[in-house]
């Protein structure tokens, strides 16, 4: 029900740590129903132990998401289109060891024009 939230700001979603190199097939599908309003302006993923980032995340969903920290999804192989999101200023990645490479669609949008460069 975080999609009806429209005063929420800032989400912050963190796994328990646990045992380092465990699995929870349903890390994907927790992360995926926990889309979050469109003002969203800060959101903080922290410690989520499934393969892929959520779906709502590659779109212009959260049109106001100015700031992401991402950190500890180790398993994510690629991360998502965020230049795509137009009012994002800030970015923070780190302990993400699954990422193979960092595309310049992470940093230039739709339009090609160099995003938060």
């Amino acid at each position: 029900m975080l999609n009806g939230k429209e005063h929420l700001s800032v989400l912050q979603l963190q796994w328990q740590s646990g045992e380092r190199n465990q699995v929870v097939d349903d890390d994907d599908e927790v992360l995926e129903g926990l889309r979050p309003h469109p003002k969203l302006k800060r959101l903080e993923i922290m410690g989520c132990r499934g393969a892929t980032y959520p779906s709502w995340l590659k779109t212009q969903w959260i049109t106001d998401l100015n700031i992401i920290y991402l950190s500890g999804c180790r398993r994510w192989e690629s991360l998502p289109p965020l230049a795509q999101l137009p009012s994002l200023k800030v970015l923070w990645i780190q302990g993400m060891q699954a990422t193979k490479s960092i595309g310049w669609e992470l940093f230039t949008s739709t339009s090609n024009q160099p995003s938060f460069l």
